[in-house]
């Protein structure tokens, strides 16, 4: 399950400050199994925070600007969890794996963890972070080896379409490293930005890095 919410305004700074106004986001980080992840080390820039009981931390980030929060623990892959931020404080839900889960998803494709690659899992919701049916993810640009879904049962199914049974992540295994495109297609053509508060144009681009899950939401209405 995955929710979102924009809270109060955050901090304000004026133009001469020459600082950005800045907002609080709050991650909650969950297992495969929708479990709390604790005492994750979790951080922005060069501030590390560890998740508490609940699964959730929050950081002091930049607003209205691209962002890249971190995540990681020793038997994980690094998680970069990406975006562009809006200018109200958000809280976010969000998935984190150990490296036995992803590696477990990967063998029953007869895949494995590549050395020297990263990975892409995109999320497609509507506007009341509901998974899309139907919905799909491409990369325009980079490669990788074939990407696969999520199933409710948690059983990986190959494709780039959402099931109907599915829980709206699409995965892109064993990506290049370097600056990758995705593009998203809905069946009732909606439009979609990524999360928070990406431009309408269906489309996203990104770093991927050796060893990291780069994350994102695209949030279509």
């Amino acid at each position: 399950m995955l929710w979102i919410s924009l809270l109060a305004c955050g901090d304000k700074f004026t133009d001469s400050a020459m600082e950005y106004a800045t907002i609080d986001a709050t991650m909650t980080l969950i297992s495969i199994n929708n479990r709390p992840q604790i005492e994750i080390p979790i951080y922005y820039d060069e501030t590390m925070h560890y998740t508490e009981e609940d699964g959730a931390a929050t950081l002091t980030i930049p607003a209205s600007q691209p962002f890249a929060i971190i995540a990681e623990e020793n038997d994980s892959l690094t998680h970069r969890y990406v975006g562009l931020s809006t200018d109200r404080n958000w809280a976010l839900e969000a998935l984190f794996l150990d490296r036995g889960s992803w590696n477990s998803m990967l063998g029953n494709l007869d895949l494995i963890d590549e050395v020297g690659t990263g990975h892409i899992w995109v999320a497609i919701t509507n506007s009341n972070f509901r998974p899309i049916e139907g919905a799909s993810v491409s990369l325009t640009s980079g490669m990788s080896n074939e990407p696969f879904t999520l199933l409710q049962t948690n059983v990986p199914w190959p494709g780039n379409t959402v099931e109907a049974d599915g829980r709206g992540w699409i995965m892109f295994p064993n990506v290049t490293t370097g600056d990758v495109s995705l593009s998203v297609t809905t069946p009732e053509e909606q439009t979609c930005g990524v999360f928070v508060d990406g431009a309408l144009d269906n489309t996203f681009s990104t770093i991927v890095y050796a060893d990291t899950a780069s994350i994102f939401w695209f949030i279509c209405q």
